[in-house]
């Protein structure tokens, strides 16, 4: 059975820091900000919406173009429509749903339940590459849907 009451020694537990603390309540911080954010975008409530600064530049959508969207579309549960905007959105969603909760429930105990440096050391590299793999993909399709030629493709020089 899971004890949920906090250890009664610090002494005990060497992850009960002041460190520790103030690393999960940053990231808690940063998770809700995130979450009001995406809140406020899908009930339209911002004053501007922020336009992606490489597509201005060059006419080419990022790799994240879409994510705000689909992050508001999941937040709304319109799911299709989330994977319509970006395939991210929905599982980013999650993910930080589920961070949020481990690192609360980490605050609570006072300790660490994950290999956070583990699991970011062996994670970042595989999913930018499926990120890039996506966007690729993403951009090809969209060529030969005909949706764009960006404005340097068919410039005259």
């Amino acid at each position: 059975m899971i004890n949920l009451r906090p250890p009664t020694s610090p002494a005990v537990n060497p992850g009960s820091s002041h460190r520790f603390r103030q690393q999960r309540q940053v990231g808690l911080l940063l998770l809700g900000t995130g979450a009001l954010y995406t809140a406020l975008y899908s009930s339209n409530r911002l004053p501007t919406r922020w336009t992606c600064p490489l597509l201005a530049l060059t006419g080419l959508p990022c790799p994240t173009c879409g994510l705000t969207r689909s992050l508001a579309a999941t937040w709304r549960g319109d799911w299709v429509k989330a994977v319509q905007f970006h395939v991210f959105g929905p599982p980013l969603f999650t993910i930080g749903l589920a961070i949020g909760l481990v690192w609360l429930a980490e605050l609570w105990r006072q300790r660490s339940l994950l290999p956070w440096r583990s699991l970011v050391r062996h994670s970042w590299l595989p999913l930018l590459v499926v990120l890039l793999l996506y966007y690729s993909t993403r951009l090809w399709w969209s060529w030969q849907a005909g949706l764009w030629p960006p404005p340097w493709a068919i410039a005259p020089l």
